[in-house]
């Protein structure tokens, strides 16, 4: 083969792997309690009291800040996205410190998190979320997709 072919080859080889199927799975979230949550990629998002603190109100549908601006952990739909003031769950200060803790959102009506590369997840139930990233305790940083 010729270096050309090679490279030809290889690019092939890669635009497979990078594809994926056309049909996205769209799960419905399960009517969460407050503690619980469902998991989307490095991403936890718990349901939480209405009541949860949140920070001030934000004009964004992201819910993950990453390198493809617009295209990860995306609402779509009826809802409200906060600065993220306190953790879902009991915690120690290691994943506050990593940045664990993500924005919260309410759903106000028909809302989906979206994301490329997993299941799209369905809500059926309004009120509020909070956001938990996955975290590396050996590196303290936040996991990303």
């Amino acid at each position: 083969m010729q270096t050309k072919e090679v490279i030809e080859k290889i690019q092939e080889i890669a635009n497979q792997n990078q594809a994926r199927p056309d049909v996205v799975k769209v799960k419905q979230v399960p009517d969460l309690k407050v503690g619980e949550c469902y998991r989307q990629g490095d991403l936890y998002v718990f349901k939480v009291a209405d009541d949860h603190p949140v920070g001030k109100k934000l004009d964004r549908r992201q819910l993950a800040d990453g390198q493809s601006i617009g295209q990860r952990h995306v609402l779509l739909g009826e809802f409200q996205i906060y600065e993220g003031k306190k953790a879902p769950c009991k915690t120690g200060d290691l994943y506050i410190k990593a940045g664990a803790v993500g924005y919260a959102f309410d759903v106000l009506g028909e809302c989906t998190n979206a994301h490329p590369e997993h299941d799209h997840f369905k809500f059926s139930q309004k009120g509020r979320y909070q956001v938990w990233h996955q975290t590396d305790l050996q590196t303290l940083q936040r996991v990303a997709d």
